[in-house]
């Protein structure tokens, strides 16, 4: 479309002409007007990976059970030291 709100393919004998293009001159505005708005809360009981109990199961208490449970599971093979380190890595975040 080139952000003229125009198509042409001539391959295929198409042309689509939008004129005046009433949008793209406005995207900047409408897309500093979308960020402005507030987030909204999420839905109660939903999942919030910031905070613990994590997985959507909560099953994890904190970030080391996290780091723990795939240490494990994908067979990483990290150390007691190399877990610690990431686990303030993801508090860092």
């Amino acid at each position: 479309m080139g952000g003229h709100g125009s198509f042409n393919d001539l391959r295929i004998g198409l042309t689509i002409v939008q004129t005046p293009d009433l949008v793209t001159p406005k995207l900047a505005a409408l897309r500093a007007y979308q960020f402005s708005l507030p987030a909204p809360e999420p839905p109660r009981g939903s999942f919030n990976w910031q905070h613990p109990p994590y997985f959507h199961d909560g099953s994890a208490a904190d970030l080391d059970a996290v780091v723990r449970h795939y240490n494990t599971e994908l067979e990483l093979g990290l150390s007691a030291g190399e877990q610690a380190d990431v686990v303030e890595y993801l508090k860092s975040l």
